[in-house]
């Protein structure tokens, strides 16, 4: 990850800054290899590294330098290269090194923010309160993570780099989808051809199935690729979502194999439709339920029904980072990173959704990728 030590001290100083607001004397920051949860985000927020595997925790006090406690010989070398903390320590033991570490420089306990306690396993629960019986824990993850927010330069420059690699993915899926291709394969030579170009991990999906008949239906839900060969009258639903310098970036488009029948183009239509009425509302002093709610007026002025989660979340260094669904109420400022995709309800287990990334400057909103969101029909 090519972040500045200016980088490192913006951030530093922003979240010391939370930490102060909410009477901290220090954080403890788990992170993990899961796509799901801020912990993790958190984590390569405030080390500038990505984890390879296991377990591993920042304690990052309000004075003075944090410490990082890493698994495996292998992964402690590459932290430290590309890493901003000096302090790391190999750790077979992550929870029982921080305690020893925490006990070393501390003796008076304290309030310590635990980020997250969401993701904090029983057995360390129960080592660190036996460990350190003087420390008052606290739920924190709000206190890194409200810094990371609003993105720096340094940041929205990671998220074009990786939007122009979501698109070279798309544009090399197109070139080579054709029946009697494999999902497999597709995924292959996608993510080929983004690891060139700098992608350093993937959440790459697909939903694909035929256009009508009662077998194999095209039911727009996307998972992992299978073994299955693409026909002639499939449709496939490609969100293509890679991670470039700790930052994700996503795009979803519809491929048809053959011309879609008139139901999916008029769905489709309606998601970009809520898509254009999103993006109207998406600017600095409106709120995260307002966007939703102008996604669900959008589709159903036009018949359909919104998709309850997902259709517009932020992003940056987790893949969805605060959704915008109606109970959101949180404020949009400036310097948001975003994904915008619509998604309707089609009826019986059936669904629909499209978009791309954007970035929110005070003054306008920032399209990321830059590849057509029309239907692609091969013929």
């Amino acid at each position: 990850m090519g972040f500045t030590l200016e980088e490192r001290d913006r951030r530093y100083r922003a979240v010391r800054a939370n930490m102060e607001r909410e009477g901290l004397d220090a954080l403890i920051v788990f992170g993990n290899t899961g796509v799901e949860g801020q912990w993790n985000g958190n984590f390569t927020y405030l080390s500038n590294y990505c984890l390879i595997f296991a377990t591993a925790v920042i304690f990052f006090p309000l004075e003075g330098e944090p410490a990082a406690f890493i698994p495996g010989e292998n992964q402690l070398l590459d932290a430290r290269r590309a890493g901003w903390i000096e302090y790391m320590r190999l750790s077979g033991k992550p929870v029982g090194d921080l305690c020893a570490h925490v006990k070393s420089i501390n003796s008076r306990g304290g309030r310590i923010g635990v980020s997250s306690l969401a993701a904090f396993p029983a057995v360390a629960a129960e080592e660190i309160h036996s460990e350190l019986p003087g420390v008052e824990f606290v739920e924190a993850s709000s206190v890194v993570f409200d810094a990371r927010e609003a993105k720096s330069e340094e940041e929205l420059e990671a998220a074009r780099r990786g939007a122009r690699v979501a698109d070279l993915g798309w544009k090399r899926s197109i070139k080579v989808l054709r029946p009697g291709l494999s999902e497999l394969e597709w995924r292959a030579e996608l993510e080929r051809v983004m690891t060139a170009e700098g992608a350093d991990g993937y959440f790459n999906m697909l939903g694909a199935g035929r256009s009508d008949g009662e077998e194999d239906v095209f039911r727009g839900f996307v998972v992992p690729p299978t073994e299955r060969k693409f026909r002639e009258g499939d449709l496939a639903l490609l969100e293509i979502t890679p991670r470039v310098d700790g930052y994700w970036n996503q795009v979803v488009r519809l491929v048809s194999f053959g011309d879609p029948p008139g139901a999916i183009r008029e769905a489709h239509d309606a998601c970009l439709d809520a898509k254009r009425c999103a993006l109207e509302q998406i600017r600095p002093g409106e709120t995260f339920t307002s966007v939703a709610e102008a996604i669900g007026g959008a589709l159903e002025r036009l018949g359909y029904a919104m998709k309850g989660v997902g259709s517009a979340h932020t992003t940056g260094l987790d893949l969805s980072e605060s959704i915008m669904n109606l109970d959101n109420k949180r404020k949009i400022e400036a310097g948001l990173l975003l994904t915008v995709h619509p998604m309707t309800a089609t009826g019986d287990w059936r669904q629909l959704f499209v978009g791309e990334s954007y970035f929110l400057h005070s003054d306008r909103l920032e399209m990321l990728n830059h590849c057509s969101e029309v239907i692609a029909v091969l013929k």
